[in-house]
């Protein structure tokens, strides 16, 4: 009764820890929807009623855990799906995605997906592998948002006499790039050899 049937998270996590821990074959069942894939995993379990009644309260158990220590997570947003398709790239790059009889559909659910792998890379692994991952899968999303802020360009008015307006506008049939991108490598290549050193540091 505590299994959420909408709770994603929770019955993904589950799954996996099942086909896991008892080595099931999860090719042989045709998932309708996942809570009833759960419960197909569980009943495929080699294991007495007695047994299985201790197993349940042992997940409960690490479920209750998992969701004490979900602030780590905080900085994952369900409602970002330019994140949500990051993270999961990023998890699965790393071989880190956990085992989903049933594809996402909606973010939400690709969501709550990506909050399943980390908890079974902190189940697995080890509190520690966990929070060295998120470490730095923090870091490399900061990272990457740095650099799409830098990419995004505000618009500024430069006066140019005709005769460098029209020496841009060749320079840019040249090398087959806008005004903006010309002036931008032009002004990046006057820079790093005015301001950098021959080991590329900073002179100033």
């Amino acid at each position: 009764q505590w299994v959420d049937k909408l709770n994603y998270r929770l019955i993904a996590t589950l799954i996996n820890i099942i086909i896991n821990k008892f080595n099931i074959n999860k090719t042989n069942l045709s998932p309708t929807n996942l809570y009833e894939y759960f419960i197909n995993i569980f009943d495929c379990i080699p294991l007495n009623k007695d047994e299985k009644i201790h197993l349940i309260n042992d997940l409960k158990s690490i479920w209750s855990n998992i969701e004490i220590n979900n602030n780590d997570l905080i900085w994952l947003s369900p409602i970002n799906p330019d994140q949500i398709t990051w993270a999961w790239k990023y998890l699965e790059k790393n071989n880190k995605l956990g085992y989903f009889p049933i594809p996402p559909v909606l973010p939400v659910e690709r969501y709550q997906y990506i909050c399943s792998s980390i908890d079974l890379i902190g189940f697995f692994n080890g509190k520690d592998s966990k929070i060295l991952f998120l470490l730095k899968m923090k870091k490399t999303w900061s990272q990457k948002k740095h650099r799409d802020k830098n990419k995004i360009k505000k618009p500024y008015h430069l006066p140019l006499s005709k005769d460098s307006h029209n020496k841009l506008r060749h320079l840019g049939e040249i090398f087959n790039k806008s005004q903006s991108d010309v002036l931008e490598f032009i002004i990046n290549k006057v820079y790093d050899e005015y301001n950098k050193d021959n080991e590329g540091k900073d002179r100033f």
